[in-house]
């Protein structure tokens, strides 16, 4: 075992969602394990990360090339869970969006917020010491500056299938707002004079709303819906009376005098849901571009603004972060004790099986967890797996998130 402790924000979260679960991430055959596959979300909330970088630098075409060429990299190597009929199709409706989400935020909020925020640095790789012979790593999305009150801010992308209060009340007391603060404040401020000291005033979480990802009966495999890369279409006489529209229904501005409400309507006969990267004229730049300037029907909804709510910074007081620390530190103490009584312990598999039971147990509520499946539910579950991880087709040995764990990106 390495004499420092390494561990990130995932890492901790995983082991308070289920042990096990962190037993086989992080330290099953001494590095852990982890799918072969990854799950189309993970694969695309990559693929937005590769291009936000180029956002907060203000080049949107680099950062919908660069999203695109990940997107095109993952399925070309065969790493994306899906099954072989929606492969073809996912490709293209997920390049629409990862491209719309970018040109999206650009057209909406890009210009505004880099003139409200300096941009100091994106994802710098950071450590800072939890405990003696203990680090915490940490990468954040980036660190900004207001320039108004010269207040510096974490920024956090987040994509999400829908937003609500659910969401908001999710960031309230999301462990980034600790995590990253006090890494960021603590590896900034280690070689610092008192009155050069960093103050971060809390994380400012960017949403990009993706839409929720179901079935469709025409198509029979799932299909992500989203304005960002659908629209409805019915041909006219000539291309330039063909009509378009965002929705298939909406709100009007009128109000209905019995119930106080908006009336209701929808699109009438004719028109047909189409992919825009294929069908609208300019593909996806194009229908963005139409989007933000409410040129496509309904006109008076934005179809941009539900997509990117309003930011939300989240400041979390010191005493928090203050019992967060001790909480960590106290937790990875146990992990790193327990990791090496399961390893100097098992003699057998029998032997590793009780072992695990005793100190990294399942937690059973989350193996299935919003309709997705644990990563190591067949470590658990399916016999021939759970004998040997590394012997199926389904695990490999992790690659790690940070540079000095192994991984380069």
């Amino acid at each position: 075992m390495a004499d420092t402790w390494q561990v990130d924000r995932s890492g901790i979260l995983e082991f308070q969602k289920c042990p096990r679960a962190r037993f086989y991430s992080r330290h099953f055959n001494g590095d852990g394990i982890a799918r072969t596959r990854k799950s189309l979300p993970l694969v695309f909330g990559s693929a937005f990360h590769a291009g936000a970088e180029g956002l907060l630098s203000g080049n949107i075409e680099k950062a919908v090339a660069d999203a695109l060429d990940y997107i095109d990299n993952a399925f070309a190597a065969s790493t994306v869970d899906l099954e072989e009929k929606e492969t073809a199709y996912a490709i293209d409706e997920q390049r629409a969006i990862a491209e719309g989400l970018l040109r999206g935020w650009w057209a909406f909020n890009g210009e505004r917020f880099l003139a409200d925020f300096e941009v100091i640095e994106v994802e710098r790789e950071g450590r800072a010491e939890l405990a003696p012979g203990m680090v915490l790593m940490f990468r954040p999305d980036a660190l900004v500056r207001e320039r108004a009150s010269g207040d510096f801010y974490i920024v956090s992308w987040k994509t999400a299938s829908t937003f609500g209060q659910y969401t908001i009340n999710q960031i309230s007391t999301d462990m980034q707002s600790m995590s990253e603060v006090w890494g960021v404040q603590t590896d900034n401020n280690k070689d610092s004079a008192p009155d050069e000291q960093l103050r971060i005033e809390g994380v400012l979480y960017l949403f990009a709303v993706k839409g929720q990802r179901k079935l469709d009966d025409y198509l029979g495999f799932k299909v992500q819906n989203t304005p960002l890369a659908y629209g409805w279409k019915r041909d006219g006489p000539t291309p330039e009376e063909t009509e378009w529209a965002h929705c298939y229904g909406w709100a009007t501005e009128e109000v209905n005098p019995k119930t106080g409400k908006n009336v209701q309507t929808k699109l009438g006969k004719g028109f047909r849901k189409v992919l825009v990267a294929d069908a609208y004229p300019g593909g996806v730049k194009a229908w963005i571009d139409a989007l933000a300037k409410q040129e496509i029907t309904p006109r008076h909804v934005n179809a941009l603004e539900a997509i990117f709510p309003q930011s939300m910074p989240v400041s979390r007081r010191d005493d928090e972060i203050e019992s967060w620390l001790r909480q960590t530190v106290a937790q990875e103490k146990r992990i790193q004790d327990d990791v090496v009584r399961v390893q100097a312990g098992a003699v057998d598999s029998a032997d590793e099986a009780a072992m695990l039971d005793t100190y990294f147990p399942q937690h059973t509520a989350r193996c299935f967890d919003y309709m997705s499946k644990c990563a190591f539910y067949d470590c658990c579950f399916t016999p021939a797996v759970k004998a040997d991880p590394l012997t199926s087709s389904l695990y490999q040995i992790r690659v790690a998130n940070h540079p000095e764990k192994g991984d380069a990106e």
